[in-house]
This record gives structure tokens, sequence and C-alpha cells, in this order.
């Protein structure tokens, strides 16, 4: 899990330097270096790689079947029929 950089991809564009919001990648040597330390997996350098050479993979949490929950109780503040934030 986490970032994945696939350097035979990477044409070195630099699309993805500037769309980094930490700063954390540079263009060396015709090939973008990403510092894993610090980068919080936004996907903005994802998003901004036309050529895939970036990918984020994040866990995905399992979500439970409705009928395991047992004892959960849920309170809302409502009025008018809205409820309150």
């Amino acid at each position: 899990m986490g970032l994945i950089f696939d350097k035979e991809k990477c044409t070195g564009c630099g699309s993805c330097e500037p769309a980094c919001p930490s700063g954390l990648i540079s263009i060396v040597d015709d090939k973008a270096k990403i510092k894993v330390e610090g980068c919080n997996l936004c996907g903005a350098c994802q998003d901004a790689c036309t050529y895939e050479a970036i990918r984020i993979e994040k866990e995905i949490a399992q979500v439970l079947a409705s009928d395991e929950y047992h004892g959960v109780w849920v309170f809302a503040e409502q009025r008018s029929g809205d409820i309150k934030m």
C-alpha cells in the first residue's frame, strides 16, 4: 500500500512537480524523484501524471453487513424534520 512509482513509464515531463502540495517531487536526470517521507497520499501527483507512472494504493476498510452491528445507539438532534449538524 502507498505510493507506487514506475520509473519506466516516467517521461520526466514535470507535470507532477507543481501538483504536489507538499513540494516532495523534483525532476532529476529526466525522471521524477519523489520523497516518500512526508507524503500524505493525497493523490494530486497521480491525477497530474498523464503517463500513469504514479499510483496511490490505499487499503480499503472492510465494511460490515448491517446485521453484524449490535448494541449501536445513534443520537441526532432534529428540528422541524431537519437533522442539526
